[in-house]
């Protein structure tokens, strides 16, 4: 479901309550319908006659229409938007995003994988000397044990020259 701009204003009346007979800080139905007619109006001065070809998610066309009925200045909110970004509101970018901004996040993004990749590779670097040290210590390990051996061989021949086993009296 797409949402124009006209059912955001719609729904945003309803929602702040101009269909009610007091206002309080809201318009009225008769200041809703002026402005949707100021609206309407500038769509086909800019568009042409045939509303098919309005494009009615034009939110520069429709601060330009409410500044217009203001007097030129906006001393508030935007009616329909309040403080919103009404680009935002209907194509869900930032208007104040520049293709520069694209550009620099596009480029941190492209610093952020490298950086990725870096770690990635000291990360295999370090596994791969984890596994080498693992593989000497084993073989120390092994040699150790060799020589505990021999060791125990030797001093048993020490103790016992001939070989044989001590006889029980």
């Amino acid at each position: 479901m797409t949402l124009d701009l006209r059912s955001i204003v719609l729904t945003v009346t309803l929602i702040l309550g101009g269909a009610a007979r007091h206002t309080g800080a809201s318009i009225g139905f008769e200041e809703h319908r002026l402005k949707l007619e100021s609206y309407n109006k500038s769509l086909s001065q800019k568009y042409g006659d045939d509303p098919t070809q309005h494009n009615v998610n034009d939110p520069e066309l429709w601060t330009q229409t409410q500044l217009l009925r203001k007097g030129g200045k906006q001393k508030g909110p935007i009616y329909g938007a309040g403080y919103l970004d009404l680009h935002f509101l209907m194509t869900g970018a930032y208007s104040y995003e520049s293709t520069s901004a694209s550009v620099d996040f596009a480029k941190s993004q492209q610093e952020v994988n490298e950086v990725r990749q870096q770690m990635s590779n000291m990360q295999q670097a370090m596994d791969e000397k984890q596994s080498e040290m693992n593989l000497q210590m084993q073989q120390m390990r092994n040699e150790m044990e060799l020589q505990v051996q021999r060791q125990l061989v030797a001093f048993m021949k020490q103790i016992n020259p001939s070989g044989n086993p001590p006889s029980s009296s």
